[in-house]
């Protein structure tokens, strides 16, 4: 936004109903998007969301929201979030830790753990 703008964005702490319970965009004091509208409720505010952008978080949300949006209706797939960080690999080279043992208060290794 802040490139298409030139303008840094603020963000609403929350959803709102009157963007759909989505999260309110706003350039200035004017609002360009909302994020994550809730696409049962976009048609109830189609009038109003009619010149934002909202931002969605999948290709099955766009689609979602855009049968309830205006024909034509800007929709962009938010980049980003925990969903695009890789998963670290898992460590090498560790011993396993040793499971607690409920009954005596001891460490007992993996292998002799009670199954369950």
């Amino acid at each position: 936004m802040r490139r298409e703008t030139g303008v840094h964005p603020f963000v609403e702490d929350g959803g709102a109903a009157e963007f759909a319970m989505g999260v309110p965009v706003y350039v200035g004091m004017t609002p360009y998007g909302v994020i994550c509208p809730v696409a049962s409720r976009v048609a109830a505010a189609r009038d109003r969301l009619a010149a934002l952008v909202l931002f969605v978080a999948s290709d099955r949300e766009r689609q979602r929201i855009a049968a309830q949006a205006r024909p034509g209706q800007r929709i962009e797939i938010l980049d980003g979030g925990p969903a695009t960080v890789p998963t670290p690999p898992p460590p090498t080279g560790q011993e396993t830790l040793p499971l607690p043992d409920t009954t005596a208060g001891t460490s007992v290794p993996p292998a002799a753990a009670p199954p369950g």
